[in-house]
This record gives C-alpha cells, sequence and structure tokens, in this order.
C-alpha cells in the first residue's frame, strides 16, 4: 500500500501526521466542512495531541486542566462528522442522550439530557415549548439560548456533564453546553463556500444545502464575518388517511345521502415532512486597545417543516414510514439573536460583559384528531372530526452578565460575577373542528331530535338548553392564551486556592432572585360563560446554591478530581382554572424548586503523549423532581413535583492518535437514574419506588475513527463513526398515557473527502444501516393506545446517501 510517507492523520489531534495503513471506506459523518479557509498541511513528523483551550471556568484554560469531566468537540470534528444540529453532536457525545423528534420539532423543546435527569415524557412536548425549564442549559457563545440552530463555523461545542449552577444558573441540573463560534479574524481576508446533494430512503425527492462564510478585516482593528445558508430536506413519511376538505374547508362527504352519518373522503401524500431552513450570522470584531476588544452578533434563523417525521405507532410492526393521522402539521419557526460581548484585560483581572436579547416566533397547526376521537360524544357525534389547534409562540428574553475573572498566576483564582435576565413568553392556541360550525346548526340532528322531540332540532339548540349562551356561529371550539413572565438576578463566584503546585481546592455559590407572573385565558365557546376562565398567579423565590471541587495531579499529565455540586430549576404556579367545568385540584396551582446534588470522582489525562482520556464515576441526588403532563380537563401544560430520584454511572472516553497511522475516539456511558420513591400527582399521574427515568439509556456508546492518505499534492480523508443507545421507557410507568418501550439502536455513517488544493469534493452515506432509530412516542392524547389512528413514533432520519464538493480561500 505504500511507505508510511503517503498517509497522514488528523482532526482535533493537531498536526497532519504519517501513517502507514489507510482506513478506506470506513468513514462518517458528512464530507468536512472547512472551518475558515483553508486546510493546514503542517509538518509530518509528530502524532502528539495538541491542546484544546475551553472557557467553561470562566478564563481560557487547556481542557484537560479542567477539574471535572468535560467533552470538547472541535470544530474540525464537528466537520468530519458532519454535525449541522443538537441531534447530529449527540451521536458524537457519550453520555448525551437526546430526544429526535425530527426537523419539525427539534427547535421548538430542549430534548438534551445528562447523567439522567428526566422527569417529563420523552416526546409530550412535540407541538409547544415545555412548560418549565429543561435540566440542560444552552449558550450559544455567552447567551443562554435554547434553538435548533445550524452548527457551522463552529470553533467548538463544550458539553458540562453534572450540575453547573454556580457559573450557569438554574436549568443546569444536568449539565450545560456551549455553543462557541468562530471569531472574525482581522490578519486575512479568507472563505469557504460549501454545497451538498443527497438522498434519503423512502424519499421521491433529494436534500440540498450551500452554506457560506467569508471573512474580511476592514482595519488593523475592525473585522467583519458572515456565516449563512440554506438547506432543504425532502420528506420521508407518507400520510395514508389524510381527510379531504371542500372549498369551504368542510370535510367532503363519502356519502352525500347520509349527511348525519357519512364519513369523510381521504387520500393520500407522500413526502409530507419536508422541511427548509436558512440563516445568516454577521459578527463584527473591534480590538479597541491591545486589552480591551468587543464581539457583536446577530443570528438570523428561519425554519420551517410540512409534517412530523413520525411514522405510525399502531399496527405497523415492520415500522414502516408512514402515518395515519387526519391531517399535516406544518410549522414555521423564527429566531433572531443580538449579542455584545465585551473583554477588558484589567492587568490583575479579565472583566467580561455578555448583553443579549432574544426573539424566538412559533407559528404552527397540530392535528389534534385523536382528542376529538376519544370525546365524539362531546362533540355531537360528528363522524368526520379532525380536530386541530393552531399553536402561536411569541417568546423574548433579555440578558445581561458582567464577570470578573483573575488572571493566571498566584495562589489564588477567582471569578465573580452578576447576571439578570427578563423572560416573557406570549400564547394563543384555538381550536377548530373543520365544518363544525354547519353541523351543529343543521336541522335534524338525531340526538337533538331524540332529545327535544323536535325533527328540525339541531345539535347547537340542544345544547343551549345545557348552556344557554354557549355560540355555535364558526368552527372554532377552544382557546388558550398565556402570558408568562419572570425575571432572574444573581450573584455568583466561585475561589480557588493552589495549596501546592499540584493540588488545588476551588470553592463555589450561586444567590439567585426569582419572580414569576402567569396567566391563562380560556375560552370554549359551545359551553359559553361555562367555559370561560382568567387566572392569574405570582410567585417569587430566593435561594443560593454551591459547590465544592478539589484536584490532585498525578503528573504533568495526570490528575485525579472530586466535585460536590448542587444544581437548581426555578418553582412557579401554573395559573390554572379554580373555577367552571374545569376547576384543577388547588394542589397543582403551584410546583417547588427541584435540587440536584451530585458527588462526583475522576480521574483525566493523557497516555503517551498522544492519547486524552477521562474517567468518572457519579451519584446524583434529586429532590422535588419536576414533571410536565397536561391538567385535567384544560389540558394546560402543567408542572408538578415528583418526588426523588437517583441517578448513578460511569463515564469514559478515550481521543487521540492511536498510532502514527489511526486516529480514534472511543466513549462510554452507563447510567443507572430511578425513582427512589412513591410519589402521586393525580389520578392517572404517578410514580413507584424503582421506575427508570424516561428517555434515559442505561448503555450509551460512542466511536470514530480518521485517517488520511496523501496522494501527490492532493490526499484523501476517511471517516467512520458510529452509536449505540441500549432501550428506554418514554415515561416512568404503563400506568402514564405517553408510555412506550422503545429497542435499543445502533447508527453508522461513513464519507470519504479528496482535497485538491482549495477544492474538495466528497461522498458520505448517513445512518448506514437505515434503522428508524425512535426516541419519542406521541400517544398522549389517547385513552386507549391501541385504537385511535393519530399515535406517533418518533424516528431519526433514514439512510442518506450524498455528494459534497467546497472551495475554500
Amino acid at each position: 500500500m505504500g511507505s508510511s510517507r503517503n498517509y497522514r492523520v488528523v482532526g482535533r489531534f493537531g498536526r497532519r501526521t504519517p501513517i502507514a495503513l489507510a482506513v478506506a471506506g470506513l468513514c462518517s459523518g458528512q464530507a468536512a466542512w472547512a472551518q475558515g479557509a483553508s486546510s493546514a498541511q503542517g509538518s509530518d513528523a509528530d502524532a502528539s495531541v495538541a491542546e484544546v483551550i475551553v472557557t467553561a471556568t470562566g478564563r481560557r484554560q487547556a481542557a484537560q486542566e479542567v477539574p471535572y469531566n468535560l467533552t470538547v468537540v472541535s470544530g474540525d470534528d464537528i466537520a468530519a462528522a458532519g454535525v449541522t444540529d443538537t441531534a447530529s453532536l449527540a451521536r458524537q457525545v457519550p453520555g448525551l442522550s437526546y430526544t429526535d423528534l425530527g426537523a419539525r420539532s427539534n427547535g421548538i423543546s430542549n430534548g438534551i439530557i445528562l447523567r439522567g435527569l428526566s422527569g417529563t415524557s420523552a416526546g409530550i412536548n412535540n407541538a409547544s415549548p415545555a412548560a418549565g425549564d429543561q435540566t440542560v442549559s444552552t449558550y450559544i457563545n455567552g447567551t443562554p439560548l435554547f434553538s435548533n440552530l445550524r452548527i457551522t463555523d463552529v470553533k467548538r461545542v463544550e458539553v458540562l456533564r453534572g450540575p453547573q449552577g454556580t457559573l450557569y444558573g438554574a436549568g443546569a441540573v444536568g449539565g450545560t453546553i456551549r455553543y462557541i463560534f468562530n471569531r472574525p479574524d482581522l490578519t486575512q481576508r479568507s472563505g469557504d463556500i460549501q454545497a451538498t446533494l443527497s438522498q434519503t430512503n423512502d424519499s421521491d425527492g433529494f436534500n440540498n444545502s450551500v452554506d457560506g462564510i467569508y471573512n474580511l478585516p476592514l482595519t488593523s482593528s475592525l473585522g467583519l464575518r458572515i456565516s449563512a445558508g440554506y438547506s432543504r430536506d425532502a420528506g420521508v413519511i407518507d400520510a395514508k388517511h389524510l381527510m379531504t376538505y371542500g372549498a369551504d374547508g368542510s370535510p367532503e362527504l363519502a356519502d352525500s345521502s347520509d349527511y348525519f352519518g357519512s364519513d369523510a373522503v381521504y387520500h393520500q401524500r407522500h413526502d409530507v415532512d419536508t422541511d427548509s431552513l436558512w440563516y445568516v450570522r454577521p459578527s463584527l470584531l473591534w480590538q479597541i486597545s491591545d486589552s480591551v476588544d468587543a464581539l457583536l452578533m446577530y443570528q438570523h434563523q428561519d425554519a420551517r417543516a410540512g409534517d412530523f417525521t413520525g411514522i405510525a405507532y399502531n399496527d405497523n410492526p415492520d415500522g414502516d414510514r408512514y402515518s395515519t393521522r387526519y391531517r399535516t402539521s406544518p410549522q414555521k419557526t423564527v429566531d433572531d439573536l443580538y449579542s455584545l460581548e465585551v473583554n477588558a484585560d484589567l492587568g490583575f483581572a479579565t472583566l467580561t460583559s455578555n448583553s443579549s436579547f432574544t426573539y424566538s416566533d412559533l407559528d404552527s397547526q397540530t392535528d389534534y384528531t385523536n382528542y376529538g376521537l376519544a370525546n365524539e360524544s362531546f362533540y355531537a357525534n360528528y363522524p368526520r372530526i379532525s380536530d386541530y389547534n393552531d399553536i402561536l409562540y411569541d417568546t423574548k428574553r433579555l440578558t445581561q452578565e458582567f464577570r470578573l475573572a483573575s488572571n493566571e498566576g498566584g495562589a489564588w483564582d477567582w471569578v465573580a460575577g452578576a447576571y439578570y435576565s427578563y423572560y416573557e413568553q406570549k400564547s394563543s392556541i384555538p381550536g377548530f373542528i373543520p365544518g363544525w360550525a354547519e353541523f351543529t346548526n343543521t336541522p335534524g340532528h338525531p340526538d337533538a331530535v331524540a332529545a327535544t322531540g323536535d325533527a328540525d332540532a339541531t345539535w347547537a339548540q340542544y345544547y343551549q338548553t345545557i348552556y344557554p349562551d354557549g355560540t355555535f356561529n364558526d368552527d372554532q371550539t377552544f382557546v388558550l392564551s398565556k402570558d408568562n413572565k419572570n425575571s432572574n438576578a444573581a450573584l455568583f463566584g466561585e475561589l480557588t486556592y493552589h495549596l501546592t503546585d499540584a493540588w488545588q481546592v476551588t470553592g463555589g455559590a450561586r444567590v439567585f432572585w426569582v419572580t414569576n407572573n402567569r396567566r391563562s385565558i380560556q375560552g370554549i365557546p359551545y359551553a359559553g360563560s361555562a367555559g370561560d376562565f382568567d387566572a392569574h398567579d405570582k410567585s417569587s423565590d430566593q435561594d443560593q446554591i454551591f459547590k465544592l471541587n478539589t484536584s490532585y495531579k498525578l503528573a504533568s499529565r495526570d490528575m485525579l478530581y472530586f466535585t460536590w455540586s448542587q444544581g437548581y430549576r426555578q418553582g412557579g404556579d401554573n395559573a390554572l382554572p379554580m373555577v367552571g367545568p374545569f376547576a384543577a385540584d388547588p394542589a397543582l396551582v403551584e410546583y417547588k424548586p427541584d435540587y440536584a446534588t451530585n458527588w462526583e470522582v475522576g480521574a483525566k489525562g493523557r497516555l503517551f503523549n498522544r492519547i486524552n482520556y477521562s474517567a468518572a464515576l457519579y451519584r446524583i441526588y434529586w429532590k422535588d423532581m419536576q414533571v410536565q403532563f397536561p391538567a385535567p380537563g384544560s389540558g394546560i401544560p402543567t408542572l408538578a413535583n415528583g418526588g426523588k430520584a437517583r441517578s448513578q454511572g460511569v463515564e469514559l472516553q478515550l481521543d487521540g492518535p492511536i498510532t502514527s497511522w489511526l486516529a480514534a475516539t472511543l466513549g462510554y456511558a452507563y447510567t443507572d437514574a430511578r425513582l427512589t420513591e412513591d410519589f402521586t400527582v393525580r389520578s392517572g399521574f404517578n410514580g413507584n419506588d424503582g421506575d427508570h427515568q424516561p428517555g434515559v439509556p442505561e448503555n450509551n456508546l460512542t466511536a470514530a475513527l480518521t485517517a488520511i492518505q496523501a496522494l501527490g499534492a492532493s490526499d484523501i480523508t476517511y471517516r467512520i463513526d458510529a452509536m449505540y443507545r441500549s432501550g428506554v421507557n418514554t415515561a416512568l410507568n404503563s400506568a402514564a398515557r405517553n408510555y412506550a418501550k422503545l429497542g435499543g439502536f445502533t447508527t453508522l455513517n461513513a464519507s470519504a473527502t479528496w482535497h485538491v488544493g482549495q477544492f474538495r469534493v466528497g461522498a458520505y452515506v448517513h445512518n448506514l444501516t437505515d434503522t428508524n432509530g425512535a426516541t419519542a412516542v406521541d400517544i398522549s392524547n389517547e385513552t386507549s393506545p391501541t385504537s385511535r389512528p393519530g399515535s406517533l413514533k418518533f424516528i431519526q432520519r433514514p439512510r442518506t446517501i450524498g455528494l459534497m464538493t467546497g472551495y475554500s480561500f
């Protein structure tokens, strides 16, 4: 196969190195998406690992020097693996579980789970955002924000495991993920453009994407960088049972001679879940002086999808890719992020200010026919019922953080800061049944005739004997409006004392003040005033959490550490109706904060000056675990406290050039997460001691191999990666309405990319074995899941084979 000089390894491992054997044909992910202008050729002499610098602790530090379990995925690795979103990132990080709801829903709710901290049914938040904070916080640079942003032009992603509350605040009970984008380069003009074309199994269309980067120094102290792109993925789900509507929006009758008994006409449509996305992210860097810089960034993203990427849950033993819902559920999500980061080196410390404003607009339509079918008698026994909700969310968040971090040197290191955020979310969810007004106002309804003895009686007239002021003027049957406001202020700090060059002790604390103001307004036109309510609740909280960490260096590259840390999610109120037909249990009005206490020991370092390793053993006690469910009657997403849980496990990771010819990453996580006491929140929703946490696989394994073959003035990059996760329960136990047992699965990816000067071409395969890889279900609207047509099992994207071409300058 030629001499050892014919092959070289690249990636997070620093310079390209000579290798003796190509790993031809064994590669994963999409072809490499160059980070910036060029691919450095480097020396062929050295296989050692380059240091990876992170800012997870508030100051620049080598990743291997951070005394807790931290995974860093570099921009090069993200590019080589074809990572473009959170779902594909999760396949590269051991122990990072992700509830993949597809392009239509992944931007709605944070489905990330770290260290088994999950209390809510996987898949329940597929149509609207979660009712409260999730267990893993996410940051875009210094801005706390969850959005399924397209991941391009990224410098690195930092995955911090375990409670991170002292530095990252409420919501970081399971961990924190930080997406760090590339800053403008003030030294040279550069750019990159890449296009892909691919085809996915079970799809009639083609996928395509174009991404571009342009870096322009405007002056010696001012630089502009723009990232922008567009992608379109053809759908893979065929809708087999869509209801057909006439020009007036009412269902067409299968038998026009039987108005009150006829079913509707149905049709089929292919590839209903087609999605598209476009984004632009300009950033401007101003080097004000040698010690002060300012980074202004704006991100706009517009994402659209035609329907859920979910297959029929019932009567589908082979997992064929079709759905039986009566309507499609299209969605549009628009995200805008404005941020300003200012850094000032004061000599003794560095002052950082992070200011941000985020705006998110969600406009969707979701099929809820199962709810109507389960309540047919309530809905006049309408034989052509197809219930849907328009779901409209408008979310704004303003954040400001000041952080002062001591510069290196001396026996003491410290970080101190202040944080403030204001969050406001307005939503409107009207519900409709097409043809409802006409059906209920047509004379001769059989049930109305039987009840009144009038041959010309309408259902509306009959129902008005129960609710005199009820109206049946249009097809709207329901509306829920919510207005949620939240403010969060905090003071935080960490103090480190170096007892010796090898031994350090760190203590941390965060004190916070939280206020919530929630209002819910509901109306049911056919029930008149009896169906109306206006609930308004306020709450506040003040608390503190702490952290203790110590580490000891056994050698220059090896470390043992211990961490005790706390995490916190704020409590609040649900603004539920207290009067009327949907009056809630008073015990559900408020919910308490929940707390996680983490005990962890670990080791990390480097073997043979080339293989990074890390190992951690942890146990987390979770108190007053928050769980979400729909409130009885009103269906309002509701939070309550579900008692105690415990999560314990082991995390292992190796990465680096194994020899001078082969580079690899291997990670494994074992998680045992379950309740430790019984609890009952309401009838039909309870937990039992020993129940496994929903959506948490017990075993998770990731692996990757990377190599480069030199061909004269060009080279070919080969890569393969794999991810295995064991089966999960989607809810705490079989008594829950959204409970299913999902099997484990393995996902394989492969790619090869040929670099010729500034050009590159490549081929890739994602999901090589074409596995469905289900991680969640939606059967929560059903009283009898085996008898309704609308249940879904959410799947990953099927086998996708594609070509890529790119040019950098």
